[in-house]
């Protein structure tokens, strides 16, 4: 799945807390963040307001870790991960979860590949050893390859009907011209039609490991015995430095560009786009503020999702 809306990392957590917490607040600032010996950061947040518990595991690559060529191998290797592993074969990582009466998903963006679920509180245990065989124990083939590039493929040409969805990736490509956050997180048709067995396992090796990823635990759990679990589930796995940042510097933009898509729909829609700071910069809360006022947005408040809901008490 292709995530459609420009992530932020505050959002991001709170993305792991089910519709049915909507009604309770949530206090952000009890999470507990550790860090594994191995690399890997584990955020734990206790509430047992509610008999469940949602498991979030991000990887801190997609598209901007992609080269020419190999473009939309982030997304290809998200759709295995639904797959099977060494431990959950076949399809158990997405049918155990089913089974328990559980939701899961998962979605790529420019800067991060992102898995997440919510089940009953007693299924903790399962929802982990499904993230830890995610991270090191997946299991690809030749033929599963084939079935799931026909997936992605399919996907590819479903966001081509959307013009707002095309508008934004020519949009993204005329901004950057040498950062690769100008790369299309699907990728090119071109390069998924040639995408290997090889290509894509490399890409998992290179990038799924405890120095790329993130595992947050929120619900009715407690902290301790899941920390002591988290660590013997996944400290075995080795660490190694985390997917550096890319290098390239875009340059400097001396003027204005513009870019137009034509096709065969009754409408017109426009887009703009503005340079921001980063999410670390001390002027990014502002920016949020302001891209709200400017944008018409259901708000910049970190107590309401996107449209605008309640997700805690005022």
């Amino acid at each position: 799945m292709i995530f459609r809306l420009l992530p932020k990392v505050v959002l991001v957590f709170s993305g792991l807390l089910s519709a049915a917490w909507s009604s309770a607040a949530i206090d952000l600032n009890a999470a507990t963040v550790k860090r594994l010996d191995n690399g890997m950061t584990v955020i734990l947040l206790e509430d047992s307001n509610f008999p469940l518990v949602s498991v979030q595991m991000i990887y801190k690559v997609g598209a901007r870790n992609e080269t020419i060529g190999l473009t939309g191998l982030a997304h290809f290797v998200e759709h295995m991960a639904f797959r099977g592993s060494e431990n959950f074969p076949g399809t158990g990582l997405v049918s155990n979860s089913y089974a328990r009466g559980g939701e899961w998903h998962g979605y790529t963006w420019t800067d991060l590949t992102t898995y997440f679920a919510t089940m009953p509180a007693n299924d903790l245990d399962l929802l982990l050893r499904i993230e830890a065989d995610r991270m090191s124990r997946l299991e690809f083939s030749d033929d599963i390859v084939e079935v799931e590039r026909g997936a992605v493929l399919a996907e590819m040409h479903m966001y081509e009907n959307e013009p707002s969805s095309m508008l934004i990736d020519a949009l993204m490509f005329v901004s950057f011209v040498a950062h690769p956050y100008r790369n299309n997180t699907n990728g090119f048709e071109s390069d998924i039609e040639s995408v290997t067995y090889e290509d894509v396992s490399d890409f998992y090796e290179q990038h799924y490991h405890p120095g790329n990823a993130v595992l947050a635990v929120v619900g009715d759990f407690d902290q301790v015995a899941t920390l002591a679990r988290i660590n013997e589930l996944f400290g075995e796995i080795d660490g190694r430095p985390a997917t550096p940042l890319p290098h390239t510097a875009e340059p400097v933009q001396a003027g204005e560009r513009r870019v137009r898509v034509t096709g065969s729909i009754d409408e017109r829609q426009v887009s703009i786009g503005y340079r921001a700071p980063s999410s670390n910069n001390p002027d990014f809360p502002v920016f949020l503020v302001l891209q709200a006022l400017l944008g018409g947005s259901s708000g910049a408040s970190f107590l309401q999702n996107d449209w605008g809901t309640p997700v805690g008490a005022e």
